[in-house]
């Protein structure tokens, strides 16, 4: 780790993530990402975000963005989360799990009144299964 580098907070780096704190904790705990102590408080650089959270250009299928047009694409006999309950399933906060769906790295569609779903075909992508509880 080059002093040059930018560090993250635990909170700033879950909120990027789009995990909880205590996922980031738990992740530096494990070696899962490094981490240094600076005055007390866990740092993470921001290039640690790669490990966890890999940008949209290295998956190999880019979902629509839109979710009436994911709903078309969609297998009719998919089961369909809410939010909480796929948030409830991962270490993703609600808030992560909405950002996925809007960022495409999630498979979601909303329901005929409008909540945003998950598809239980997202259980089955590499980012989801390593998020897991």
């Amino acid at each position: 780790m080059s002093s040059s580098q930018e560090f993250l907070t635990t909170r700033e780096f879950a909120k990027k993530a789009g995990v909880s704190t205590s996922t980031v904790s738990n992740w530096i705990r494990t070696k899962k990402i490094q981490g240094k102590k600076k005055s007390g408080q866990w740092m993470v650089p921001a290039d640690e975000l790669a490990k966890v959270a890999p940008s949209n250009s290295n998956q190999a299928q880019k979902p629509s963005k839109s979710p009436s047009a994911k709903a078309s694409n969609s297998k009719a006999n998919a089961k369909a989360y809410t939010i909480a309950e796929f948030s409830a399933m991962t270490y993703l906060t609600e808030y992560g799990v909405e950002k996925w769906l809007k960022q495409g790295r999630l498979h979601g569609a909303a329901d005929k009144s409008g909540q945003p779903m998950v598809d239980s075909t997202s259980l089955e992508l590499p980012d989801v299964k390593r998020l897991m509880r």
